[in-house]
């Protein structure tokens, strides 16, 4: 039954050619705006618990399915709020300045099961990529590990990451050109981010990369070491590596637009972190108008549902809400554990302040205010081993 309710989903979603398509309060012209809202509100929220991933429990592919159709459903909503609010049906796209937002979920890392095993070839103009291993399911894409069996990547371990639906190309080829914008310079920074190896297209249109295989562990995978919060000396100098791969971004004009716990991996033996997924940066708001890509309701900050112009500050914002994660606080709330140091929790609380303006706005500065408060706090810097 589970299945056929997923099924009529995907139908609708994939069939609707406007809003009251997918929302029929859309269509109750007879009721003044406030109480269509309303009503959309609830039949939004129906269709969230309905689709809600935790209702498919041991069924990997089910609630993958879900995942991505409640991007979907929230794009229509979006659609939906709009045109009640301006009595209108519109079903055209926004303009390019304002992309519509996509509603990301909090994901973790999953493994293949043994049952499905993992072995496919690619070939792209530089080489040849064998996939191995199933490593996660994303909001726009299928990432799997993999290694270079010819060319001029010949046996380094890769990630092939490939489009779930053509429609998210896009999203694939604006991360492409980010990271190669970011790794041509000669920053040093350049360490915290992923390489591009190449790309290709898959026998249904789907757009594909090949990037560079990053060792490490997520911080989800951290907090299942550390249940109860990774102890905040070590939180610390990860946040001082993110704020430097952030800087060095932000210094070339472009934002990530959706940071969160997957998307910082930490290599333990050198201290690097790494900050992957770029399918939502943002490039030069200022110059080219560029709004928002995405929506996390756990991590990003209201001015990205409130449709304002993306600042560098709402990066920290998500980088701070995702250190408070780390310590094992209460990210909602915005608090950490009572036995973390009242003054490392107000600098991270300074980082996700509500207000844009009242927060830390540049990541650099930010670092070099937290490598004073490190050695206020913490003493001397040191290599601290973080065991895994």
């Amino acid at each position: 039954m589970l299945h056929e309710e997923l099924a009529e989903f995907a139908a609708m979603l994939s069939n609707a050619e406007k809003s009251l398509d997918v929302f029929p309060s859309v269509a109750q012209i007879d009721r003044s705006v406030e109480e269509r809202l309303a009503l959309l509100e609830q039949e939004y929220v129906e269709y969230m618990n309905r689709l809600n991933p935790e209702r498919f429990a041991g069924n990997l592919h089910a609630q993958n399915t879900a995942r991505h159709l409640l991007s979907k459903l929230y794009a229509w909503h979006m659609r939906a709020e709009r045109d009640i609010s301006t009595r209108g049906e519109r079903s055209g796209p926004p303009p390019p300045s304002q992309p519509a937002l996509v509603a990301v979920a909090r994901l973790r890392s999953v493994q293949a099961p043994p049952s499905e095993p993992v072995d496919f070839s690619i070939t792209t103009p530089n080489g040849t990529y064998r996939a191995t291993q199933f490593l996660a399911q994303g909001d726009v894409a299928m990432l799997y590990q993999g290694i270079g069996t010819a060319g001029s990547h010949a046996n380094e371990n890769v990630v092939i990451k490939i489009a779930a639906e053509a429609q998210d190309n896009d999203l694939l080829v604006e991360e492409v050109r980010v990271l190669r914008t970011l790794q041509s310079t000669e920053d040093v920074q350049r360490k915290h981010l992923p390489k591009v190896f190449g790309e290709f297209k898959t026998p249904d249109g789907q757009a594909g990369t090949i990037l560079s295989y990053l060792e490490g562990y997520d911080l989800d995978q951290i907090l299942e070491r550390y249940p109860q919060g990774l102890p905040s000396e070590h939180v610390a100098w990860i946040l001082a590596r993110a704020l430097s791969g952030l800087g060095f971004a932000h210094k070339h004009g472009i934002l990530h637009g959706n940071i969160e716990p997957a998307h910082l991996i930490v290599r333990p033996r050198d201290h690097n972190v790494f900050v992957i997924d770029w399918t939502y940066a943002v490039v030069a708001p200022e110059k080219t108008g560029q709004g928002f890509r995405a929506h996390n309701p756990t991590y990003s900050p209201e001015e990205v549902v409130e449709r304002k112009p993306p600042l560098p500050a709402s990066d920290l914002y998500s980088l701070g809400k995702t250190m408070i994660f780390l310590l094992g606080g209460d990210v909602e709330q915005g608090t950490c554990p009572q036995h973390v140091d009242e003054r490392f929790v107000r600098f991270v609380q300074f980082l996700c302040r509500k207000s844009p303006r009242q927060r830390a706005q540049d990541a650099w500065e930010a670092a070099q205010q937290l490598a004073q408060l490190r050695l206020e706090v913490f003493g001397e810097q040191r290599f601290l081993a973080l065991e895994m």
